[in-house]
């Protein structure tokens, strides 16, 4: 959900930058909006330096090039006032400034992946196929697109629109470029990619002589969209589907299944907090620490003492004292810690599952003090 909401808030940017508010109007607006986008999703963060170049070139080009700190400080200071109370929010909840996601999902899973390398060099590739499914129309075109509407002076005023999927892409390659479950957190960029994917289609169009040519191009152009949009749908339809059973299926079940078993004072370590927990009403231990900020902070300082941050390795430590009563794992993401001998095996849920984590979920109690590998050197 707030993928979605970061790219609203990135279309009232482009909308902005391309309107004619003026004044001091247009820098506020710019920066609160950019600042906004950037508390739903970290790497909107980027929007501030693009935005303070993109408008530098445009009051450079209308000749007010003296004037450009008048308006860059103001958009800069509006951005940061918004983004600041959520800082200092995730400060005061978790000690660091980025939220707790961005540290889970990005620099642990950096740490701990040792397929980092084939992550990078396939990760524009898979971006590619992700758009060919997703349109076949946009997909065609927007290498050509993109190309063609950083170098066409019709679009300096939008120039924003071409760099983002670049700075974005960028940025993920440096983080931790994987693809999770269908390319969701790029669709940020869906917005950007479409509008440039139709540049040759309005390059084209600008060359046409005949009225009855001008008007049936982007009607056609129109068609082809839908008609690769109706052919998305049906490629990724089955997909959806599936991940909804399987969550369902597992997730669901076993969030109903603990709110039928587990004592309700019981402490429940899971790799897959969101149904488990919902539904199953128990207190939480997130193994991923995706909303445990201590266990990032555990993960934090372990990396800097051990060089290394693998899951079975440090979680044992954590456990001690976070002292959950149960387990809830994945045996495919954890082999070795579901095979402890101070985990008991309870039972298992087992369904085939495609949206990750393997077929089985399995429940384990707690019975003797948490030890792992590290704690025998």
């Amino acid at each position: 959900m707030e993928i979605t909401l970061a790219t609203t808030l990135f279309l009232l940017v482009a909308r902005v930058q391309q309107s004619q508010l003026a004044g001091l109007r247009r820098p506020l607006a710019l920066g609160a909006l950019a600042g906004l986008a950037a508390t739903a999703r970290p790497e909107m963060m980027l929007l501030l330096p693009l935005l303070l170049a993109t408008e530098a070139r445009r009051l450079a080009r209308a000749g007010e090039a003296r004037h450009a700190l008048a308006g860059l400080v103001p958009l800069a200071a509006a951005f940061m006032l918004v983004l600041i109370p959520y800082a200092l929010f995730c400060w005061a909840t978790t000690g660091r400034l980025l939220p707790n996601t961005y540290y889970a999902k990005g620099v642990i899973a950096r740490a701990n992946d040792p397929n980092l390398a084939h992550f990078r060099a396939t990760y524009l590739p898979l971006l590619y196929r992700f758009a060919y499914h997703d349109n076949l129309a946009f997909a065609l075109l927007l290498v050509p697109g993109l190309a063609l509407w950083l170098a066409r002076r019709e679009r300096r005023d939008s120039a924003l629109l071409g760099a983002w999927p670049h700075a974005f892409w960028a940025y993920l390659l440096v983080v931790f470029p994987r693809p999770f479950s269908v390319s969701r957190y790029t669709i940020p960029l869906i917005p950007s990619l479409a509008l440039v994917s139709m540049e040759p289609i309005a390059w084209a169009r600008a060359r046409l002589r005949g009225v009855t040519a001008r008007r049936v191009t982007p009607a056609l152009a129109g068609l082809a969209v839908a008609a690769g949009a109706a052919r998305g749908l049906g490629d990724y339809q089955p997909i959806y589907l599936s991940n909804v059973d399987n969550i369902l299926g597992m997730q669901v079940r076993m969030g109903r299944w603990v709110a039928r078993n587990l004592p309700r004072g019981a402490r429940a370590a899971t790799n897959d907090v969101g149904a488990i927990t919902y539904y199953g009403g128990r207190y939480c231990i997130d193994t991923v620490g995706l909303v445990t900020s201590d266990l990032i902070t555990h993960l934090l300082a372990w990396w800097k003492r051990h060089g290394s941050v693998f899951p079975e390795e440090t979680l044992p430590s954590y456990f001690r004292k976070a002292r959950p009563d149960y387990c809830i794992l994945f045996p495919d993401w954890y082999p070795n810690l579901t095979r402890v001998p101070w985990l008991r095996y309870v039972g298992e849920f087992d369904y085939r599952n495609t949206t990750g984590g393997g077929n089985r979920l399995v429940v384990c109690r707690v019975v003797g003090t948490p030890v792992g590998p590290m704690d025998r050197e």
